[in-house]
Parts: C-alpha cells; structure tokens; sequence
C-alpha cells in the first residue's frame, strides 16, 4: 500500500515540481506534449519527483512515431548529411592551404561522394535545406 504522506506534497499547487506537473497534466488531458518538450528543452531544474512523474507517464503510454516521412532524430545525421560535412570539412582545410575554393570543392564533392558540386556549395553559404533544419534540431551550443 502506497502511504499518502508521500504523494501530499504533489497534490497542491506551488514548488518546483509544478510546470512539470502542469506539463503532465496536458499530455494526459489533451495528448499535447508541447508544454512537456519545451520544459526538457528549457534550462528548469528537473526535480527528481518530476523525473519519477516523467517515468509514469512514459510507463503508462505506449510511444508510437507520427505516420508519414520519419526525420533523422537530432542526435543522429542521415547519410547525405554526413558526405556533406566531411565534404565541407575538406574544403575549409583545402582553402585554409591556399586552394582555389571553386577547385576544392569540386575535389571534395568528387572524393566523398556528393553528387552535385552545386550542393556542397550551397552547404557551405548556409543555404541547403536540410542542413538549416538538421541545425535547427540540435541542442543550443553554450
């Protein structure tokens, strides 16, 4: 039997375990996990009730992936990704030794295996897509 006197503190508002269980709350009630996600990405303090309350609710809900196209998870890089930053990694040490970048990266794209030149190109100004998302998905660098 679970003694009360140890879930009491959880059954009135206020103290640091109250966003987290405010968060809870809405994946219960709404199934919206938004106010959870933007609290484990915010720098609050995770109490160690709410850790325990984080462990129910995954405990109690089976986690299933959206239907659709499956993104790369933000700790991972998908293949293309990788040629593109090995590639990209090429060309600065390339022109850091004094080559002509045009011929850097045409060496690079050939060597690492980026199909198009034009693409590691645009890598490299900052505007290919999936790169700018895949930096979007990353943790905040302090």
């Amino acid at each position: 039997m679970v003694r009360r006197l140890l879930f009491a503190r959880w059954l009135f508002p206020g103290g640091d375990v109250q966003p987290w269980i405010d968060a809870l709350r809405a994946v219960d009630r709404t199934r919206d996990a938004a106010p959870l996600v933007a609290l484990l990405k915010s720098d609050a303090p995770l109490p160690a009730d709410a850790r325990w309350l984080i462990a129910d609710l995954l405990g109690r809900y089976n986690l299933k992936r959206p239907q659709g196209g499956r993104p790369t998870p933000a700790y991972d890089l998908s293949d293309a990704a990788r040629r593109l930053l090995w590639a990209a990694d090429a060309v600065k040490r390339e022109v850091e030794l004094g080559r002509n970048r045009y011929e850097a990266v045409e060496s690079a794209a050939r060597v690492y295996g980026v199909a198009d030149p034009e693409t590691l190109q645009k890598y490299l100004s900052g505007k290919h897509g999936s790169a700018r998302r895949q930096k979007k998905r990353q943790p905040p660098t302090s």
